[in-house]
């Protein structure tokens, strides 16, 4: 009886599955496409521990953050490793520069040491760091590892001592510059190109002496365009200091001598009348020339003899007992002049003649008492001489 009653129920378990998959059969079928569609999901849905979409893709961006993130650690590393390095090689640069031995040497500091201690010293340009330092340089041998870096040196040294002399030699200092060269040693690679200039130097100093006193001479004779013609040679010389600021000093020359002859042709011409008014502002033009040029000296000369004129005038108008106008010809000499002692003298014996003139005893001495003032060592002293000896005469007899 059991086991009827088990059979039972399977039977009716089966007619309930069979009657299950035929009411499954008849649904609505599916598009094949749905169905892969569903499959894809099922599978993503195996693979992501997260069934929510905006989990994956938050997922996904915080995986490439982390990337981002160890790629610039890594990055970092390395720039911080490399800079450490370079840190630490500049330090050990540094601290084996000899620095701190510049000022105190030891006897046991190297070659290289000394070389930049004293490529150091020689950083202030002045000649005398220069100097010592060629000089320690120009003992160096082939032989020696620092030679090539000691030549490089030394010429460098050198080409600054070379351009302190030509700065010397600009401003006109030719024995200066030449002093300044000659420091530079026999080991030097500039040492020809210092004694080619040395030479040259003084050969245009030589042709600028030349040239200087054919200037010189074209002014004398007031050859104004041979004078031009000396200055405009100093264009070719090698050296600023004549072509410029020697060739600019003569052609201010040259124009000064040009505006002194032009005054000293207005005296000439004032002097032709031969008046004491006009030689007398004939000397006073003269005054007005530059007494740094040739045609002063050449006008004060003739201004020298336009005052003996003047005081020949005034002897003569002694001689005519024209005692004022005398006095008045003899004051017209200026203070400046060299005849200037002896026109006083000649107004003071126009006045003593004036006053022995009256012909009394009282005239008479004071005459001898004013001629008495003339100085022996006078030119004029002997007329002044024989005038007193006749004025004693007259008292006496």
């Amino acid at each position: 009886m059991v086991e009827s009653t088990i059979r039972g129920k399977k039977m009716r378990s089966a007619q309930k599955v069979q009657t299950a998959r035929t009411s499954v059969s008849k649904l609505p079928q599916k598009r094949p496409h749905s169905r892969n569609r569903e499959q894809r999901i099922i599978r993503l849905a195996r693979r992501t521990p997260s069934l929510s979409p905006h989990r994956n893709i938050s997922a996904r961006v915080r995986g490439k953050g982390y990337s981002l993130l160890r790629g610039f650690c890594f990055t970092s590393i390395i720039c911080l490793s490399t800079l450490g390095v370079g840190v630490i090689g500049m330090k050990w640069l540094f601290q084996s520069l000899p620095t701190n031995n510049c000022y105190n040497p030891l006897p046991m500091t190297s070659d290289s040491e000394r070389l930049y201690c004293i490529q150091l010293a020689t950083e202030a340009g002045d000649l005398e760091s220069l100097s010592a330092a060629m000089n320690w340089a120009n003992r160096w041998e082939e032989e020696n590892p620092l030679y090539l870096q000691g030549q490089q040196a030394l010429q460098e040294w050198s080409s600054q001592v070379l351009a302190m002399a030509k700065q010397h030699l600009h401003a006109g200092n030719l024995e200066e510059a030449i002093a300044i060269v000659r420091e530079i040693p026999l080991k030097s690679p500039l040492y020809p190109e210092a004694q080619v200039q040395i030479a040259n130097w003084q050969k245009e100093w030589q042709q600028g002496a030349v040239l200087t006193q054919k200037f010189e001479a074209a002014l004398k004779g007031e050859k104004w365009f041979d004078a031009f013609d000396v200055v405009e040679s100093f264009n070719r010389f090698e050296s600023e200091y004549w072509r410029s600021q020697w060739a600019d000093r003569l052609v201010a020359r040259l124009s000064r001598e040009k505006i002194a002859a032009q005054k000293l042709d207005v005296a000439r011409d004032l002097a032709k009348e031969k008046t004491p008014e006009a030689l007398a502002a004939a000397i006073a033009q003269v005054k007005q020339i530059d007494p740094k040029t040739h045609a002063r000296q050449t006008a004060q000369v003739e201004a020298d003899r336009w005052s003996r004129t003047i005081l020949s005038i005034a002897e003569d108008r002694l001689k005519n007992e024209n005692f004022s106008g005398a006095i008045a010809t003899a004051q017209t000499i200026p203070p400046d002049s060299a005849l200037y002692k002896e026109a006083q003298d000649w107004v003071t014996l126009t006045r003593a003649a004036k006053v022995a003139q009256k012909e009394d005893l009282t005239g008479l001495e004071d005459a001898l008492e004013v001629v008495q003032a003339i100085d022996p060592n006078s030119p004029i002293f002997k007329q002044a001489k024989a005038l007193a000896e006749e004025w004693q005469s007259q008292i006496q007899g």
